[in-house]
């Protein structure tokens, strides 16, 4: 599975457990909710730095709460050495 496609799908589960609407989540990451629509369908190439700030807005900057589980999932510190790597996630 492609990696912002995985990240998109997790940053989607969390937002619906906690409740949030998108407009609701973007507001609290500070970003916008077409770009955060873009994060959760994959589309958009995101920065570590964008990828943190809606962890903090999740109130828990752990970024195994977005990406893991699953047959092919990456560990956390492998995610984010290939993002840091290669700037454009596999």
């Amino acid at each position: 599975m492609n990696v912002l496609v995985e990240i998109g799908r997790g940053v989607r589960r969390e937002r619906r457990e906690h409740g949030l609407t998108q407009e609701a989540l973007a507001l609290r990451a500070g970003i916008s909710r077409g770009y955060l629509s873009d994060v959760e369908r994959g589309k958009r190439d995101l920065s570590v730095t964008v990828l943190f700030k809606i962890l903090a807005a999740f109130g828990s900057p752990d970024l195994r709460d977005v990406v893991g589980g699953g047959p092919h999932a990456l560990e956390p510190q492998h995610l984010l050495l290939k993002i840091v790597q290669f700037g454009t996630p596999p």
